[in-house]
């Protein structure tokens, strides 16, 4: 009877399994499409991406064509000192972008001598010198710190006390600080 169900479509036809899918939605439940439903739903999906990107795509040449139209108003002096302009942004970002290499070179080295992961470098680097070195000394009192914590957690707990022990005569000992000895009275080392 619950098979009947599920094998049901939404108008009362009968689906074969393969011309269906099921998905669970966000409750758990499951909802049974078909595939004429899926290709429905995935057309649908088609189409909204299209017209997002052809959307923005016009919105992308509608900005070029304005940016051509403003460069056509200016001067040949206008022109000259955007362009200059231009380069020089291009240039700061190159010299950022090396001295962000370089400094996260300098950066691993240091971890590596402070016996931190390199895998941390990227919290460190900063394009100050000064400060990458500040922040690797921040971390690594941080990752000391963290580390003795651990330990000390590991090893707190009570003092381990002396029972006794069983040899292997099935006889219990008892510790001393001259050596064990046994409940007989002999020693033994």
């Amino acid at each position: 009877m619950a098979d009947e169900a599920n094998n049901s479509t939404s108008d009362g036809n009968e689906a074969t399994g393969a011309d269906k899918s099921d998905v669970k939605d966000n409750k758990g439940s499951s909802k049974t499409f078909t595939q004429e439903q899926l290709g429905q739903k995935l057309s649908e999906e088609r189409k909204r991406l299209r017209d997002e990107f052809e959307k923005e795509k016009a919105d992308a040449l509608t900005a070029q064509k304005a940016e051509i139209e403003r460069q056509s108003k200016l001067t040949e002096e206008q022109r000259a000192k955007e362009a200059q302009e231009a380069q020089i942004k291009e240039l700061e970002k190159r010299e950022h972008e090396i001295t962000m290499r370089e400094r996260r070179s300098e950066a691993i080295e240091k971890l590596n001598e402070a016996g931190i992961s390199t895998k941390l470098v990227d919290f460190v680097v900063d394009a100050n010198s000064d400060k990458t070195d500040q922040n690797i000394e921040t971390l690594k009192a941080e990752f000391n710190k963290a580390v003795e914590e651990g330990v000390k957690a590991k090893l707190a707990g009570r003092t381990p006390t002396d029972k006794g022990s069983t040899t292997t005569s099935g006889k219990t000992t008892e510790g001393s600080a001259n050596g064990i000895i046994s409940k007989d009275g002999y020693r033994a080392f």
